[in-house]
């Protein structure tokens, strides 16, 4: 397993290396700035078209570049409601226009999916997601999910990111349950562990890069009586939760320069006894462009949390960050971290497809499809651990191993993670995720 290592670690070298020396150069020269008078969007058909002015910094009366035209479309592909944002000015008569076209895509998705999440060949996990896009024509989401197995439970969310007529004000709210088995037992038998948890929030959006989300809430979690913090099956729990996000990257489905911030601080009170328990936690990824077609990304994550940490929460605290190569960090803790690599070269760069001879009742399905297809070699490492016990690097756990995403029509990108680890004797664990409401 070490000269397995060994080796993957001199190819993740090679290719870095390959990559630092292109095939060849171009020389660009900038055009000059250019005075826009008007600003027109078209092919929203159901998107409403404040929803589109409202993310650009550009406005009419401005001298604008090639790098705020490029900005425009990126902040527009990144609302993830078109198949195609086109970006050009035009001129017409005495008055030059900055055309904003796109081509809305599916709003609806039904997914099903299913996750092996374990090293045995019973821990499967099988449900079906549907995410509803642009509800209303004003970017609100519905992402209701629902699965069973060695696991079982559902989701709901509701997000509108701008309250039309607000400064930047959203609204979400957050439904879940979750039931998980204790690994050392068997679903049969019936020992499990039951979540409830109820959110509302409110987000303020300052920037177009930089968002305040606030939650309140409910949580009940049902356990055994000697995990449980109530000395009962049921510790009931008030809850609030904190997030700041600074988004920065050019474009989230594939980035590829920027970076991206989240910052979050959660807090919980038993109501029997009272008493407090707060997590904190970051989330830092960074992308480097080594070429027009080679990225470099780095991520850092840690969470820390303090006060009352029962064994179940430390669990979930321990599943709460993915890492490839495993199924999850399932060690329990009251501490986490982790760290990543990730080298990804765009295989088959973003293209569209268009049935040119459809019949008009299809036309709007098949315009502007797009597909493509990135692969990349990945490294991550983390662990999670109790405040009694010390991090040391011999016990880190690492994976590593090979991701394709595909650029499909209405699936948006669909990810397939093949991941090894040192202790799993070089058998891969794969995750198929379709990223769809990202």
């Amino acid at each position: 397993m070490v000269a397995r290592e060994k080796i993957f670690t001199r190819l993740i070298v090679a290719i870095l290396g390959l990559s630092l020396y292109p095939l060849a150069f171009a020389l660009t020269s900038t055009p000059p700035p250019i005075h826009i008078d008007r600003i027109v969007v078209n092919g929203n058909e159901q998107t409403k078209t404040e929803v589109i002015l409202r993310e650009i910094t550009v406005s009419a009366g401005e001298w604008i570049d090639s790098a705020a035209i490029e900005e425009t479309q990126l902040r527009v592909t990144n609302l993830n409601l078109f198949q195609r944002v086109e970006v050009f000015p035009l001129r017409k008569q005495d008055s030059t226009y900055l055309v904003i076209s796109v081509t809305e895509k599916l709003y609806i998705y039904p997914l099903p999916f299913a996750n092996w999440i374990g090293p045995n060949s019973n821990d499967f996990v099988y449900g079906f997601r549907y995410v509803q896009l642009n509800l209303g024509g004003m970017n609100r989401t519905v992402d209701a999910s629902a699965w069973g197995g060695i696991d079982e439970g559902f989701t709901g969310l509701y997000t509108d990111p701008w309250i039309s007529g607000t400064p930047g004000i959203g609204a979400l709210a957050i439904l879940q349950y979750n039931a998980w088995w204790d690994s050392s037992t068997t679903k049969s038998r019936g020992f499990h562990r039951n979540l409830y948890s109820g959110l509302l929030g409110v987000s303020k959006r300052f920037t177009p890069e930089i968002t305040l989300y606030l939650y309140g809430g409910g949580q009940q979690s049902r356990v055994e009586t000697f995990n449980s913090e109530s000395g009962t099956e049921t510790d009931n729990m008030i809850r609030g939760r904190t997030e700041l996000i600074q988004e920065r990257r050019d474009l989230i489905e594939l980035p590829h320069r920027g970076d991206y911030y989240h910052y979050w601080l959660d807090w919980m009170r038993f109501t029997a006894p009272w008493k407090n328990r707060w997590v904190l936690g970051f989330d830092r990824r960074v992308y480097y462009p080594l070429s027009s077609r080679w990225t470099l990304s780095l991520q850092g994550a840690a969470i820390t949390s303090t006060g009352e940490n029962p064994p179940y929460l430390q669990m979930k605290l321990g599943e709460s960050i993915p890492m490839r190569g495993y199924t999850k960090l399932a060690d329990p803790g009251t501490f986490l971290a982790k760290g990543a690599f990730d080298l990804r070269y765009r295989l088959y760069p973003t293209r569209y497809w268009t049935w040119t001879t459809a019949p008009q009742w299809l036309e709007k399905y098949v315009r502007d499809l797009k597909y493509g297809l990135s692969v990349s070699a990945f490294d991550e490492l983390g662990q999670a651990w109790n405040e009694n016990e010390t991090l040391k690097s011999k016990t880190l756990l690492t994976g590593y191993g090979i991701a394709f995403s595909f650029t499909l029509p209405y699936i948006n990108i669909l990810r397939l993670d093949c991941g090894f680890n040192p202790s799993d004797k070089a058998r891969p664990n794969f995750r198929l995720e379709a990223l769809a409401g990202l």
